[in-house]
């Protein structure tokens, strides 16, 4: 990369505990520029002595207040800015995720074409996506449509002058922070664009059911809140994903247990559901299988998703304090 584009450019990464993956996401920014933040979620694992030992600035968050990655992410753009006021771009990546050769000079590069653009991302992929079903299925959700999009992931390049103008990410979310953000960014009148280039490498480590389903209760819980916040015309913000889980989840279940046996007919909804994600795949062109785990396990998803639901709004009415939804395992 030149001297210019490293000169307006800053990476910030985010982690807890990600052992092996955190050096690989650190070694591989170094690789494309040296303004980098690693802010660390209370690791027990070494990452903040691995980071420091190669010359990484850190931010440690405070562990006696609720954490999540819309603080990490506003620490680490917040001191990023303190050292280096100049920079236009912020390279968000998280501490599971490497950084593809290129992939900086590529976006820093866009955004100066693009000068609508706030947000610009590409394609990130499972480093080992044939390992388990999940990996898989991880890998297709990170495969969304290129052009000028509604969201970008937690992998993205930002113009600095954009987070100042909206803030940075909400602080009060425990995940689905990006899309909110992206939804302030598009009301000043930006633009998202995900392009066709090869961005970042992502390692789920996803091996257990177990793990697949607090993941996904996490994801009915951002859809919840998401909802909650923006659900309102025009936006109307995760509105019919969240009463997809709610009709699968919920009240499809209710109806087949209180009106048995004739109930159990209604199991032909779950049918016609999978057939519908089937066909949805192969239209895509994936394979067979491929096509026929996405659809068993988007159906399934209702269930663990439901709950996350919630959760969300037992925990909205209680006041209660939202805790992280964690699902991965230290490395």
């Amino acid at each position: 990369m030149n001297e210019q584009c490293n000169n307006e450019i800053g990476v910030v990464i985010i982690g807890r505990n990600e052992g092996e993956r955190l050096r690989r996401s650190i070694e591989s920014v170094l690789d494309q520029t040296n303004k980098i933040v690693y802010v660390d979620s209370d690791s027990s694992d070494g990452s903040v002595e691995y980071a420091k030992s190669k010359g990484v600035e850190v931010v440690c968050l405070n562990p006696d207040e609720p954490m999540n990655m819309a603080k990490g992410r506003n620490a680490g753009f917040k001191h990023l800015i303190e050292l280096h006021p100049k920079i236009q771009f912020i390279q968000f990546i998280d501490g599971d995720c490497e950084l593809l050769p290129g992939w900086i000079q590529e976006g820093v590069s866009y955004l100066k074409k693009h000068k609508n653009v706030a947000i610009v991302s590409g394609r990130r992929r499972e480093r080992f996506v044939d390992a388990s079903v999940y990996n898989k299925l991880a890998d297709i959700e990170w495969d969304s449509e290129i052009g000028v999009v509604k969201y970008c992931h937690g992998d993205a390049m930002i113009r600095a002058e954009v987070l100042t103008q909206t803030g940075g990410f909400n602080t009060t979310m425990i995940c689905g922070e990006e899309p909110e953000l992206c939804i302030r960014i598009r009301q000043n009148g930006w633009e998202i664009h995900r392009i066709d280039c090869e961005m970042t490498m992502h390692d789920a480590d996803i091996h257990k059911f177990k793990q697949w389903w607090l993941r996904t209760i996490r994801s009915g819980w951002g859809f919840a809140e998401g909802a909650t916040m923006h659900g309102k015309a025009p936006e109307r913000h995760w509105k019919k994903e969240s009463h997809n889980i709610w009709f699968y989840g919920l009240i499809l279940p209710f109806f087949i247990i209180t009106l048995f046996p004739w109930g159990l007919l209604l199991l032909s909804v779950y049918a016609w559901h999978f057939i519908k994600l089937f066909r949805y795949g192969k239209q895509k062109k994936w394979p067979s299988r491929t096509s026929r785990l996405f659809a068993l396990f988007m159906t399934l998803s209702k269930f663990p998703a439901v709950y996350g639901q919630m959760k969300f709004h037992i925990n909205r009415v209680t006041a209660s304090t939202a805790n992280l939804i964690e699902y991965k395992e230290s490395k």
